[in-house]
């Protein structure tokens, strides 16, 4: 659903109640995937990867998308894939001292930076589409949540780099 959501936004720009139902649905399904996991104890290491590539590709391609169309700026997508290849450096250097059935640690302050980065494209897309008439206090807006959002990325990469450089240096490995 992902890449028809990105292909339908890319052909048909400026149409926004489709890819709003597209984006709850993808939103939705995220959700009951993981919610229904973790209730009937099904969480694998697979599930995991899986859907943390479904939402990397989520959202990396609507930032790719949205950038083109000068919605999202640049350094969004670099802060996305930062922090993602961040979060799975140290989850694999903090499980590897913990759970050995988890692969992904998460953090609260990342968890929300996560659903941030998640929601940014479509909540960005159709600020754009009903401010068209005030661009800039929309593309204003938009820069400012996303700084926002990045700070608090940075703060969260600080957090868990440092409590690898903890776990690292208080427990031989397993």
């Amino acid at each position: 659903m992902t890449i028809g959501l990105n292909i339908y936004i890319f052909l048909n720009f400026g149409e926004l109640v489709l890819p709003l139902i597209l984006t709850a649905i993808i939103f939705f399904s995220d959700f009951a995937d993981g919610w229904l996991a973790r209730r009937y104890n099904l969480v694998t290491k697979f599930g995991q990867g899986f859907d943390a590539f479904a939402d990397i590709l989520y959202v990396v391609t609507s930032y790719a998308v949205l950038g083109g169309y000068h919605i999202l700026p640049f350094v969004g997508l670099v802060a996305v894939l930062f922090k993602f290849i961040e979060f799975l450096v140290t989850s694999t250097i903090m499980s590897a001292r913990g759970n050995p059935r988890t692969f992904l640690v998460f953090d609260p302050l990342g968890k929300v930076v996560g659903i941030l980065f998640y929601i940014t494209p479509i909540a960005a897309y159709a600020l754009h589409q009903t401010l068209t008439s005030q661009g800039h206090a929309a593309h204003m807006a938009i820069g400012i949540s996303l700084a926002i959002v990045v700070c608090m990325a940075l703060l969260s990469s600080w957090k868990r780099i440092g409590m690898c450089m903890k776990v690292t240096s208080q427990q031989p490995a397993s």
